[in-house]
Parts: structure tokens; sequence; C-alpha cells
């Protein structure tokens, strides 16, 4: 009898270390979640953080947004304009401003649109004219006034005829000129 309540005990002694170990193991693995979880929640803290100012800041992003949007639309064509459209209105706002600042338009043609960018399209514009050279600052002055906005790739002036003093030169200028378009 003596050898069966030892091995009784001993088989209680063996119960409880296998419990015990199984709860000590337990303890580790929720120890060991339990800082991997602390981790990561400080891995998130400054993005949550980040998030929140931004929704705390969402209408004055949209505000800036908008007034985004607004000023561009003074650079830009929008993107629900056709490009052959976009391309002759501004043909014919060049003409305008040369004529009115005293050139006399000889010959203008849009070229083919380029794609430079993803997200824009390039509008091309080569014109010549002639004229006096006060008659080309004032046109350059007033190509600033054209909305939206063109841009002047390149300019070449040459005098025509032979040069003398007592008389303003005439000048025979080429332009290549581009404006932009959001691409839709």
């Amino acid at each position: 009898m003596n050898l069966q309540v030892v091995k009784s005990n001993w088989v209680l002694v063996a119960t409880a270390l296998v419990l015990l170990a199984s709860i000590i193991g337990g303890g580790v693995y929720v120890y060991q979640k339990h800082q991997w979880a602390t981790v990561r929640l400080a891995e998130l803290e400054p993005r949550y953080a980040r998030l929140a100012g931004i929704l705390a800041a969402e209408s004055g992003l949209e505000q800036a947004n908008q007034q985004a949007d607004a000023m561009l639309g003074a650079y830009l064509y929008p993107a629900d304009k056709v490009l052959n459209q976009a391309g002759n209105e501004m043909q014919q706002q060049v003409r305008d401003v040369l004529s009115a600042g005293g050139l006399r338009v000889g010959s203008s043609q849009v070229l083919p649109p380029k794609a430079d960018s993803t997200s824009l399209d390039r509008i091309q514009l080569t014109i010549k004219a002639e004229g006096e050279l006060l008659a080309l600052q004032t046109a350059m002055i007033g190509l600033k006034s054209i909305k939206p906005a063109v841009f002047v790739d390149s300019l070449s002036v040459s005098v025509m005829g032979a040069a003398r003093v007592e008389v303003p030169q005439n000048l025979s200028i080429q332009m290549e000129l581009s404006a932009w378009r959001v691409h839709p």
C-alpha cells in the first residue's frame, strides 16, 4: 500500500507540475502578446494623431483645396474643354493681343497637343508677325492679360530690310507659345 500511495502522489505531483507549466507558459505567452501590442500601439499613436489632426482640419483643407483649384483656373484650361477648342481659343486670344499691340500677324498654327505629364496636356502655338519694337513690347505686355496663362517658349526677332536710324525698324517676329490643359 505504501508503494501505491507513493505512486499516486507522484501522479498528483506530475499532474500539478503539468498544470503549473501550462499556466506559466500561458502567462509568458500573454506577457509577450502584451509587449507586442504595447509596441504596436506606440507605433500607431503618431499615425492616429496625424489622422485625427487631418480629420479635425478637414474643412480648412477643403477650403484650401478649393482656393488652389480656383488659382489653377488662371493658368490651366479645364479638363472639360476639348483640346482643339482650347487651342483655337488660345490662338484667337493671342492674335487679338498681338494685333491690339500694333503687330501685323502673318500666320499662326496650333500644333498637335503633347502630353508632357500624366495630368497635363500642352497646347502649342507658333505665330509669325511683323511690326516695330514698340509694338512688340506692347504685345508682350498684353500677353500677360490672357487667361488661362500663355507661356512664351521661344521668341525670334530679326530686322527686316536695311537698318536706318531716322525710321523705326520693321521687325520679323516668330514666337512659340504654349498653354496647359488639365488632362481628363
